[in-house]
């Protein structure tokens, strides 16, 4: 069966999305191994705010498809780190679900078809 060749686009894609899920699990392993109190509210938020803006940066410059999910990912968890660090009691999971059951529903609505 002939394989079928990929892009260098295609190959770095896939290394940065790689690349991004090896750092949020990294990132999510160390905040768990340090002592409650230990580190700031919302270092979590914070640490997955950039990595995901982060990559889509790198993405971005290297003309390689954005993600618009993660970006909209990485926006919401640099709101909701900021929010911790206010203080305030948001209903942040609801508030998420409307938004990407908004745009589950809109994406198809806003779609030309041919």
């Amino acid at each position: 069966m002939p394989s079928i060749a990929s892009s260098p686009s295609d190959d770095f894609a896939h290394r940065l999305h790689d690349t991004g899920w090896g750092l949020l699990l990294m990132l999510t392993g160390l905040v768990w191994l340090v002592p409650p109190g230990a580190i700031p509210a919302g270092t979590w938020l914070f640490g997955v705010a950039a990595i995901l803006l982060g990559i889509n940066a790198i993405r971005y410059v290297a003309h390689v498809g954005v993600s618009a999910f993660s970006v909209m990912l990485g926006v919401g968890a640099l709101a909701a780190a900021i929010i911790q660090l206010w203080q305030t009691d948001v209903p942040l999971l609801p508030i998420c679900l409307l938004v990407i059951g908004a745009s589950l529903v809109a994406k198809p609505l806003l779609t030309r078809t041919v």
